[in-house]
């Protein structure tokens, strides 16, 4: 069975030390995870791309987390939610195109008094 969950983190982080906040999101996801599918918290497994997700954004940014949770013989295995782009929008980066850049007036000016004057 699979279910989608958001989990919004700020009211709970803003209160906690930044130095802890890592530590202290991994085990409130947990927690949150445990309570909403009614499951012990020892069988709530975190994804490491979920752990390296709060490491290195979620936990300073504070923001809200979708994550899917994976549930087979009372094991959940909790992953970030892939986010999906909006139809019709290519799913790469955007790239401009640059028209080639023209001198400016003043500096063809110059070069046409100075080759007149010689």
């Amino acid at each position: 069975m699979e279910r989608l969950l958001t989990i919004s983190i700020r009211k709970y982080l803003s209160k906690q030390p930044r130095t802890k906040r890592i530590r202290k999101t991994a085990k409130y996801v947990k927690d949150r995870v445990s309570h909403y599918i009614k499951i012990p918290l020892e069988n709530v497994k975190i994804d490491d791309s979920l752990n390296r997700a709060i490491v290195k954004y979620y936990a300073m940014k504070m923001l809200p987390l979708r994550l899917k949770v994976d549930i087979n013989n009372n094991i959940a295995n909790v992953k970030l939610q892939e986010v999906k782009p909006a139809t019709g929008t290519s799913s790469g980066p955007k790239e401009e195109k640059k028209a080639p850049k023209k001198a400016p007036e003043k500096d063809k000016k110059a070069t046409v008094k100075k080759e007149t004057a010689k």
